[in-house]
């Protein structure tokens, strides 16, 4: 008969969660630090533009980044892109019907029943609310194009009197304005939306 000594429960316990500690990982099994939390949004024509897109925003800690990858975009021209919301409601994409005014588009006002105001200008600062971003800092299209960007989430302008942690990203939405229409371009024209959604 083989002797084995037996080890008591508690110290076995004391073992296994010092061996997580050496091996740097939490007792959640996964590493150490936040855990990143992700919204994306698919991006879908709006004015019969041709952009189309995916658009992600991750808050991982204290850090906050957007990815904006659009097609279809007019070459040589700024885009402006927000992100749209509401206090209490959740944004969707406008649809035919919200061009009220019956001249076949739909302006930034008839959409903002449905994705809200303006809450944060994705230009290339993301520090700066008023004025609601410098438009020569926007995204230039030529066909495509990718933004990314990142700040800090206490250095996030948002507008108004709201700070990040009053945003509820999954119920908001990504806009991309700006098309030519008749020989001039709109900055303002919406061209995308896509809601977020984690």
């Amino acid at each position: 008969m083989t002797f084995r000594p037996r080890i008591p429960t508690l110290l076995f316990a004391v073992l296994l969660a010092g061996a997580g500690v050496l091996t740097g990982c939490d007792q959640s099994g996964g590493t150490n630090g936040p855990m990143p939390t992700t919204y994306t949004a698919q991006l879908v024509a709006l004015n019969n533009s041709g952009v189309s897109g995916q658009a992600a925003v991750t808050v991982e800690g204290n850090q906050f980044s957007v990815t904006v990858d659009a097609q279809g975009t007019e070459a040589q021209m700024v885009h402006a892109q927000h992100i749209h919301g509401f206090d209490s409601e959740t944004s969707s994409c406008p649809t035919a019907a919200a061009d009220t005014s019956g001249d076949g588009r739909i302006s930034v006002g008839e959409g903002a029943p449905s994705y809200g105001g303006i809450l944060v200008p994705l230009d290339g600062s993301l520090d700066e609310a008023e004025g609601l971003g410098d438009l020569d800092t926007f995204p230039t299209g030529n066909g495509s194009y990718s933004y990314d960007m990142s700040i800090m989430t206490g250095d996030l302008a948002v507008n108004g009197d709201r700070s990040f942690d009053d945003l509820r990203l999954a119920n908001h939405a990504i806009v991309v304005h700006g098309r030519s229409v008749d020989g001039e371009y709109k900055a303002t024209l919406p061209v995308a939306c896509g809601t977020l959604s984690r």
